[in-house]
């Protein structure tokens, strides 16, 4: 694994600990797509504003001709980043992924200066990110969607979705068993939506229930990380230690395979 990968996997995982840690952080899916844009671009090579035009790629876009008078274009190029938000692909329907990392050879062969397109189509991105929370309208039908969008990509792509739990009532009220009954139900669904998705290898994971304490409840195991490759059913969701998330995180990003449960007896 090179060290591009090392940090890339090493920053996610701080987003995924900040959020667990901090369930209140967010309002929206969109501030997480600002968590993890700021922490990407921590890294050099995604960072715009790094010495030297460090974190912009040159396209195969020229940015004109010098006067009125010259016969060829300028051969300066136009540049962008490697780290994009809201970037199209190429099924004809408005679709579009959350947040992108591009190849940085890709670059070099983008022909519109404006579209980020290359011989009228998008560039297939390295990294694919989706993101999603409790807020979406239909739990099974949002990680459906995500799983089959990504299991169409060729290469690696991260599935990132925070399910906040939060009720006022009591831990003995109806409306607290009928909350835990629901969850219950979105984590079974979790299990068979992965188990029929295709071409796996390429996606990452992470997907967390997050209970959400109040002072009428006491919350014993706060967060509960979905363990896609768990052989025991019992195994399929696993309570992490909130001060440990960031370092399991990264251990479960390195692996191709990784055994949720395995990694979380290491600490």
């Amino acid at each position: 694994m090179s060290d591009y990968e090392n940090e890339l996997y090493g920053k996610i995982a701080e987003v995924v600990h900040l959020i667990c840690n901090n369930p209140a952080i967010y309002f929206s899916e969109t501030d997480i797509h600002v968590l993890m844009m700021k922490a990407l671009m921590d890294i050099d090579r995604f960072n715009p504003f790094a010495d030297g035009k460090k974190g912009l790629r040159p396209t195969n876009c020229t940015i004109g001709k010098k006067s009125n008078k010259a016969e060829t274009p300028s051969k300066e190029k136009y540049r962008t980043m490697l780290v994009h938000r809201e970037y199209g692909n190429n099924k004809g329907t408005g679709e579009r992924s959350d947040i992108v990392i591009f190849d940085e050879k890709d670059i070099k062969s983008i022909d519109h200066p404006r579209d980020l397109k290359r011989k009228g189509k998008y560039l297939e991105p390295k990294y694919i990110f989706e993101f999603g929370t409790e807020k979406c309208d239909d739990y099974k039908e949002h990680v459906e969607g995500d799983l089959k969008k990504l299991s169409e990509r060729k290469n690696t792509s991260f599935l990132i979705h925070f399910q906040r739990i939060y009720i006022k009532s009591g831990n003995v009220t109806q409306a607290f068993k009928d909350n835990r009954s629901m969850n219950k139900k979105n984590q079974n669904t979790t299990v068979k939506l992965w188990e029929e998705t295709k071409n796996k290898n390429k996606i990452k994971v992470l997907i967390f229930f997050v209970l959400v304490g109040g002072d009428k409840i006491f919350i014993e195991e706060k967060v509960q990380m979905f363990n896609p490759y768990s052989t025991n059913g019992a195994e399929h969701w696993v309570a992490l230690n909130l001060a440990k998330i960031k370092e399991i995180i990264g251990i479960f990003l390195r692996e191709d395979k990784p055994d949720l449960k395995k990694i979380k007896g290491s600490f």
